[in-house]
């Protein structure tokens, strides 16, 4: 995103593991209400090595650290159009294929599982281009 102006991202969280899985899915899309920045790193310290989600106080800590007002947080939580927004997102997810997490959806080719920094580099050149990267 730092090295490329032009390129969308669209994060859609999709609970794949369990409750707890589901619990940081709605946390982390009700974290946006209180601003891109603090939903990216939020987004980011869930999805780090250093994070173990083990319950939901380590969730909770987890935002404290990004800085979100975690009162504010579990009271979003509870709105039903989070809920509403999560089952969209699986909908969309199991229509897509998704079956692992993360998965991405480039120039409308779909890439299951993780990728290598060059890999994701070279599939949105080759969608720019035209080209299908198999």
């Amino acid at each position: 995103m730092a090295e490329d102006k032009d390129l969308k991202i669209v994060f859609m969280d999709f609970p794949k593991l369990g409750p707890l899985s589901a619990t940081a899915a709605i946390a982390t899309l009700a974290s946006m209400r209180q601003g891109s920045d603090k939903y990216l790193q939020f987004h980011k310290m869930l999805l780090s090595k250093n994070v173990y989600l083990t319950d939901e106080d380590v969730l909770y800590r987890t935002a404290s650290s990004a800085g979100l007002d975690v009162a504010k947080l579990k009271k979003d939580m509870l709105d039903p159009a989070i809920t509403r927004q999560i089952q969209a997102n699986i909908a969309a997810g199991k229509e897509a294929g998704v079956r692992v997490t993360p998965s991405f959806v480039i120039g409308g080719q779909f890439y299951p599982g993780a990728a290598r920094y060059y890999d994701l580099k070279q599939r949105i050149s080759d969608a720019r281009s035209g080209q299908i990267a198999h």
